[in-house]
């Protein structure tokens, strides 16, 4: 007589395994309306010099993870919402200010937006 007990363990332990394999995407999540209005305002503004999906500069340093890295690229400033949002503001070597042209709204969406990254 066959042992159906050993067969149906390695079964279980294989569907157990490969529950765990992911290939990322599932743990994506939808973008909030702010930052989907970030990633709106980084594509037509910021991505011309950065990349979103990079660490690999383009004309300015590539962005992906910016919040999940301690120093800034470029300055090598601590990261934080505050330096990022002055650095957006007052430019920085190559990068021009865009203080003036953004509102406070626009720039807490583009923040938003990054920290998504």
């Amino acid at each position: 007589m066959r042992r159906p007990v050993p067969i149906l363990l390695t079964a279980l332990a294989a569907v157990f395994l490969l529950s765990g394999c992911s290939d990322g995407r599932s743990q994506s999540r939808e973008l909030t309306p702010e930052e989907q209005h970030g990633q709106r305002l980084f594509t037509a503004v910021c991505a011309v010099c950065h990349r979103a999906d990079s660490t690999q500069p383009l004309n300015g340093p590539g962005l992906k993870g910016i919040f999940k890295r301690e120093y800034m690229p470029a300055s090598g400033l601590k990261v934080s919402e505050q330096q990022v949002r002055e650095t957006i503001m007052h430019g920085r070597k190559n990068m021009p200010p865009l203080g003036g042209v953004m509102n406070d709204r626009q720039l807490n969406d583009i923040i938003a937006y990054l920290k998504t990254l």
